[in-house]
């Protein structure tokens, strides 16, 4: 489900998790005060998405801005408040990438490992990669709940007891650190 649905989920009581979320995530649904959250189970980098040959054009080139519904634009709101980045509201990643590859959207604000996940089982919408220059953000993924605190505390628990299988996870899908990802883009592109 998308982001903002799954919170609208949780709030109605049709779902008892919901994932990923994070304590520090704008959300007009559900204060985040009532709901509990994991330990972070893995961490993402979210930024500004773009064709290869645009990488390096600076944040005055990006005019249109495609972004997946129930996320804020943080990064952008100063730009799109000025009117200097028009924001394209579409359902998801695909929606974004497709809007850029059709030359649409200059950009998107999205995930990078699911971006390139997606881009690798669309081989036709072509590459796609994060400029390390402009506005991006690491981000922990953390289960939540309102009212099951003692299975998340159980969660917590198996996250720190199979650490090693977690990171042999990460390493088999490929899901790096933020930091990582970004020392080997400034290494490629700058």
């Amino acid at each position: 489900m998308p982001v903002l649905r799954l919170q609208k989920e949780l709030a109605k009581g049709s779902v008892d998790f919901i994932y990923p979320d994070n304590p520090k995530w704008y959300n007009p649904i559900i204060s985040n005060t009532l709901k509990t959250f994991s330990q972070p189970v893995t961490r993402a980098l979210g930024g500004t998405i773009m064709r290869p040959k645009k990488v390096g054009g600076g944040i005055d080139n990006i005019r249109r801005l495609a972004m997946p519904l129930g996320f804020t634009p943080v990064n952008w709101q100063d730009r799109v408040d000025k009117h200097l980045t028009h924001l394209i509201r579409v359902n998801d990643t695909l929606n974004a990438l497709e809007l850029i590859a059709m030359d649409r959207a200059d950009a998107a604000n999205l995930e990078y490992h699911v971006t390139q996940h997606i881009a690798s089982q669309q081989p036709a919408l072509g590459k796609f990669t994060l400029d390390p220059k402009l506005p991006h953000d690491g981000v922990a993924f953390m289960l939540a709940t309102i009212n099951h605190t003692h299975l998340l505390a159980e969660f917590n628990a198996f996250l720190r007891s199979h650490h090693a299988l977690i990171k042999q996870l990460h390493k088999q899908y490929r899901i790096r650190p933020p930091e990582t990802i970004l020392n080997d883009l400034r290494d490629q592109y700058y």
